[in-house]
């Protein structure tokens, strides 16, 4: 990754879609506090996130998590039209 800042806080950042989702993925687990140390998938289901498919696994019931979570999953699938 190659990040470049100058005086006016202009961040230019270079990497690929993977890297991207799993950059989401550190951000959310250093705010919640919760690793997924196996690389599971991480689900939705209305404002709760889930590690797996397991409903037992849930990490968050916070509403923007779950709204990372969808953008991180986008993004890595890389789904969006173009």
């Amino acid at each position: 990754m190659k990040v470049t800042v100058n005086q006016i806080e202009t961040i230019v950042v270079d990497m690929n879609h993977n890297q991207l989702a799993w950059a989401i993925v550190a951000y959310i687990e250093s705010k919640i506090g919760i690793i997924d140390d196996a690389g599971c998938d991480w689900n939705v289901d209305g404002n709760l996130t889930y590690i797996g498919d397991d409903k037992n696994w849930k990490i968050s019931d916070n509403p923007m998590v779950a709204r990372l979570v969808e953008a991180m999953n986008i993004i890595s699938m890389d789904m969006l039209v173009r």
